[in-house]
């Protein structure tokens, strides 16, 4: 049936949306063959241009035109949304956002672990629009100006004047100054819920402007971030995060944790602070020593239980774990959880009380994360 599809990339086709796919795609079909298609919405027929068609499985493409729109349709704040890959929803009203991004786990969550999830998705206090929010963003210069990569592309897209929309305010002059004489700039934005947020930026490589850390803060406990280094890149997702883990697993005195891949230790530093003993788990050195630090410096004596380990004391046990286990999808940068961790966890003798995951990826993360512990409780 598909290769009676006379097409070629370019080439438009009036189409039916479908369901809601991770990646912000609808889910679309001609002549049979699934065409993932961004810019649209469910329900809604839109015209269709094949921007790539080289799977033999399943093709791909952009809503060029709506001819029958749906109600949560709005004009995309930012002028440049249906071009610059950074986005995936600005055509699409905050609150219909959230609801698209609860069937995108749900169907992530049955098809992959098999879990029934009728959850919500709750808005993060720190941008009740949907803009001004990102806190770290990598930019490239295109004509002295910053610019973002196309979607699935490596072409560039200039921001819009004024900035990227979705950026911290903050960083966006800084963005404009960095980009006008380097080639790639990061720039880094923490305390943005307070008066005087902390800008740094790294420009080809070198710190240019602010310090080499940075201070983030989760209610009164503060946190050293190195400016070219991970914290959550919404202002309120790590406290959102924190209240959750914290309140769901009621840590008690003299508990132990072990926090896998812990940055700067969000986590271990509030369970020490309860009186937890936490090893960390991290591969960058510099996270694991700002880590160590903020656990010294903690107000509570508790937290001077609380350890942090090189990442690279543990990384040849984690390896040995992932190499010669089955891996359930693609290995990144961090270690997804292959099965011989998965038994390690699940087995009746090592099993721990409580197991917290907290992914920024549906499909990648938690819930293959979920299928893997699951195959391997049974």
């Amino acid at each position: 049936m598909h290769e009676s599809v006379g097409a070629s990339q370019g080439d438009e086709f009036d189409l039916g949306m479908g369901n809601i796919a991770h990646g912000g795609y609808c889910v679309a079909r001609l002549d049979g063959r699934v065409v993932f298609v961004r810019g649209a919405l469910p329900g809604e027929e839109v015209r269709v241009r094949l921007t790539d068609i080289s799977k033999a499985s399943h093709w791909f493409g952009q809503a060029v035109d709506v001819i029958s729109a749906d109600s949560h349709r709005v004009v995309p704040p930012c002028p440049v949304a249906g071009e610059c890959g950074g986005c995936d929803f600005q055509h699409v009203d905050v609150e219909f956002q959230r609801e698209l991004k609860r069937r995108v786990v749900a169907e992530q969550l049955s098809r992959l672990a098999g879990i029934k999830w009728a959850g919500t998705v709750e808005a993060v206090t720190g941008s009740s629009d949907g803009l001004g929010w990102r806190t770290r963003m990598q930019y490239r210069s295109l004509n002295q100006r910053p610019a973002l990569r196309r979607h699935r592309s490596h072409d560039l897209v200039q921001v819009p004047e004024g900035g990227c929309p979705i950026a911290h305010p903050a960083g966006r002059p800084a963005a404009e100054a960095a980009c006008n004489t380097a080639e790639h700039a990061i720039v880094m934005v923490t305390s943005c819920l307070s008066e005087d947020p902390e800008v740094s930026v790294i420009a080809d490589g070198q710190l240019v402007a602010g310090g080499e850390t940075m201070t983030a803060r989760v209610g009164q406990r503060r946190w050293k971030v190195g400016a070219g280094g991970f914290w959550q890149v919404h202002p309120g997702a790590a406290e959102a995060l924190a209240d959750a883990v914290i309140g769901s697993l009621e840590p008690q005195q003299g508990d132990e944790a072990l926090d896998l891949y812990c940055g700067v230790g969000l986590f271990a530093g509030l369970l020490a602070d309860r009186g937890v003993r936490v090893r960390g788990v991290e591969v960058s050195r510099q996270a694991v020593a700002l880590a160590r630090a903020m656990c010294r410096a903690a107000v509570s004596p508790l937290a001077a239980w609380s350890e942090c380990y090189l990442g690279w004391r543990l990384k040849r046990t984690l390896w040995c774990w992932i190499r010669h286990a089955r891996v359930l999808g693609k290995l990144s940068s961090r270690l997804w959880l292959g099965l011989r961790l998965g038994r390690s966890l699940m087995s009746p003798v090592t099993r721990p009380p409580w197991l917290a995951i907290c992914t920024c990826s549906t499909s990648t993360g938690i819930c293959l994360d979920q299928s893997v512990l699951l195959t391997s409780s049974r």
